[in-house]
């Protein structure tokens, strides 16, 4: 870094030097470049610096959180202020060399003119965009960290283990529970429950919603399938209600975990040794492995489920807030791709924390506006579908299942729109002899309010309607 800083120096000396005699033969505009150039480079210099002190401190900071009893890491407010200050800074140097390579190009002088200089400079530009997009993101948990970290009061919070193979609306079956609490900034408490044995402790009657009733068969309704509304802020306070009525412990919040988060995070880790279970997990063989330790001979009291995914996740925070040979990047790039892909999604009973959540999108809202911000600088018409889809065949057959969708919308000359929607989904998955593997599917499409739907057809045959006010249903599918 010394040495960068030193050539940079002198580079910048030659090119004061030798900038008037480039001025008189009509070349400023060249200089004025090379000097925004090195300016640029000045710049991203600082980035890297910063890069690597937010690296090495947020990986201390993370250690503090989840293992405080390792006094040479620490998770104060000071650590933690620190690093949002770092992270802060490098944001703003990186919004302005973004600015800087977009002025470049914009000159259209050599040698940012040619072909492979342009090409490259883009290249640096979308790399940045990543880069920053990254730093927003850690920005934002740094500042959700002193209100939830537990420095006024103990906050608690149950985190949904949810299994996308079994998919449900909010992402997956809740087949297991993490309650956390946090004291001080650091995890006071990390507990693995089973979804089944907090569900036995429910005193009393909760209607279902009627496909669980009339599909699944259920007669009352459980925090296994609380995650029924599409909207997670829905989903997560039916969840810490139930969770409450359950195990009579309130929580300050709710955070949903699906299954990809936990191999994007393996692929960044490698594979982790479960000295307990004489078993590597690795991203290739998590799925397998956790059906073999969840599902398999698995009895209304056994601890097997729990055993294994604690050891799992003890092993995971381990690796991460351990190892330095980790890509502190590549990690928090999981991270941030698991936020917007919803494979981690976060519910606060505090108002003015679920207002900044929904406000950042990571609070799993259904939204169908189709009018982003340009569109609505002219008249627009929103016309989104959103696709639910529940599996309630009791299986995790949607390790098997691929799905493809084709919208047609016409706009008629009187403004109506015709919007024609199919959706092919084609099942792998072996059907044994028991009936397994065959994909049971309630499908739901939420869609505009004005909007009439004509009809309904699967495999080119009409679907009948149900009318709620006919107690029988017709024979599915309806």
């Amino acid at each position: 870094m010394g040495y960068s800083s030193s050539y940079l120096q002198a580079s910048r000396l030659l090119l004061h030097l030798g900038s008037p005699m480039f001025v008189v033969i009509g070349a400023g505009g060249m200089v004025e470049d090379q000097d925004r150039l090195l300016s640029i480079l000045h710049d991203m210099s600082k980035v890297e610096s910063g890069v690597l002190t937010i690296f090495a401190t947020s990986r201390t900071v993370a250690g503090g959180i989840f293992f405080p009893e390792d006094t040479k890491q620490r998770a104060g407010l000071v650590e933690v202020t620190e690093l949002t200050s770092e992270v802060s800074r490098v944001s703003q140097h990186l919004a302005l060399v973004a600015a800087q390579l977009d002025s470049l190009l914009g000159s259209r002088r050599f040698p940012f003119n040619t072909k492979t200089i342009s090409q490259l400079t883009n290249k640096g530009i979308t790399e940045i965009a990543r880069i920053r997009e990254i730093v927003g993101y850690t920005e934002k948990l740094l500042a959700l960290y002193p209100r939830i970290g537990g420095f006024r009061k103990k906050q608690t919070y149950l985190v949904l283990l949810q299994n996308s193979m079994e998919l449900r609306p909010t992402g997956g079956f809740i087949g297991s529970l993490l309650l956390v609490s946090f004291a001080d900034g650091r995890v006071e408490t990390l507990d693995v429950q089973d979804v089944y044995s907090a569900d036995g402790q429910l005193k009393g009657h909760v209607d279902p919603p009627i496909a669980i009733r009339e599909i699944l068969g259920n007669e009352h309704w459980y925090l296994r399938d609380s995650n029924w509304d599409p909207n997670f802020s829905e989903s997560g306070a039916k969840a810490a209600w139930f969770y409450e009525k359950e195990m009579g412990v309130s929580v300050d919040g709710v955070i949903g975990i699906s299954l990809p988060m936990v191999t994007k995070l393996l692929t960044v880790t490698g594979p982790l040794e479960l000295l307990d279970f004489n078993e590597r997990i690795s991203a290739g063989n998590f799925f397998a492995k956790s059906l073999l330790y969840t599902q398999t001979d698995f009895f209304p009291g056994s601890t097997q489920k729990k055993d294994f995914l604690g050891a799992l996740t003890n092993a995971l925070l381990t690796r991460i807030t351990t190892d330095r040979s980790l890509s502190a990047g590549a990690l928090l790039h999981a991270v941030t791709e698991s936020i917007q892909s919803r494979d981690i999604q976060f519910y606060f009973v505090d108002q003015q924390l679920q207002s900044l959540v929904t406000q950042w999108n990571w609070g799993g809202e259904v939204v169908l506006d189709a009018c982003d911000v340009v569109a609505r600088q002219v008249p627009c018409i929103g016309d989104g579908v959103s696709i639910i889809e529940a599996n309630l065949g009791v299986n995790k057959t949607n390790f098997f299942v691929k799905r493809e969708a084709l919208s047609q919308i016409t706009i008629d000359p009187d403004g109506t729109l015709e919007h024609a929607l199919t959706v092919k989904i084609v099942n792998d998955a072996p059907v044994l002899a028991d009936g397994s593997g065959s994909y049971q599917l309630y499908m739901r499409l939420l869609i505009p309010l004005a909007a009439e739907v004509r009809e309904v057809s699967l495999d080119g045959s009409l679907v009948p309607t149900r009318t709620m006010s006919n107690p029988i249903p017709p024979a599915a599918p309806y």
